[in-house]
């Protein structure tokens, strides 16, 4: 526990505003009632800062043989697109106990999100079927679009990723993904002014322009990127 306070307060989270996030205002649930190849319940704070997530036994002592090497990984100052683990606790009711670990929400954005997607970089059971305007889609659902990175972060992404893998590799975690939102811009709407949106320095999670990074897609145009 206190590990993943001090993750927080890295992230300039306080106890009382994690608490008032996850505790005082009501979760919604995520889709369906299960959702996911684990089968796992997921849930949404009611301010949309967090997800909540069901885990299983083993995946709870998975975390904790990990937690401190994973806390000074987020806090050795680099960038990463890692999820911030902002709890992981466990609920009594009625005899049965269920294990959840709160992360942070990538989707927790400014502005609306039009299209989500959870890639692995594969293509194997990698479609959703039926796929509904608020779901998330996988690497094919995908396809084959293009969307460019600015210059300015395309080095400096590669670079955040390739030593996220050797982290998770370093402590045996081969499951990975990256999770997609993207904000497409339609005609006539005002676009984001692209000075603001270029710094010299970029923020440890990707967050320059509306919380995000300002890109182009060849099939849609203007966008922005949301990604952890």
């Amino acid at each position: 526990v206190n590990t993943m306070s001090a993750v927080r307060q890295h992230f300039g989270l306080s106890n009382d505003d994690f608490r008032q996030s996850v505790v005082d205002v009501p979760l919604r649930m995520v889709g369906q009632m299960r959702s996911g190849k684990s089968g796992a319940m997921f849930w949404i704070a009611g301010d949309n800062k967090f997800v909540i997530k069901q885990i299983t036994r083993s995946e709870r002592k998975a975390l904790s043989a990990i937690i401190n090497r994973y806390a000074l990984y987020i806090k050795r100052g680099g960038k990463t697109l890692l999820p911030v683990i902002c709890a992981a606790f466990k609920v009594a009711c009625d005899g049965q106990e269920t294990r959840l670990m709160v992360m942070n929400n990538v989707f927790d954005a400014p502005l609306p999100i039009d299209q989500r997607f959870d890639l692995k970089g594969t293509t194997e059971h990698r479609y959703v079927r039926g796929l509904r305007e608020d779901a998330t889609g996988k690497d094919r659902n995908f396809g084959d679009r293009s969307i460019h990175v600015p210059a300015f972060a395309q080095e400096l992404l590669l670079s955040v990723m390739r030593s996220d893998i050797e982290w998770l590799r370093s402590v045996g975690i081969m499951d990975y993904s990256l999770l997609l939102g993207i904000r497409f811009f339609k005609v006539g709407e005002q676009l984001p002014d692209p000075t603001s949106c270029r710094p010299t320095t970029v923020h440890p999670r990707f967050q320059e322009c509306q919380n995000g990074l300002l890109s182009y897609s060849v099939e849609e145009g203007c966008c922005v990127l949301y990604m952890g």
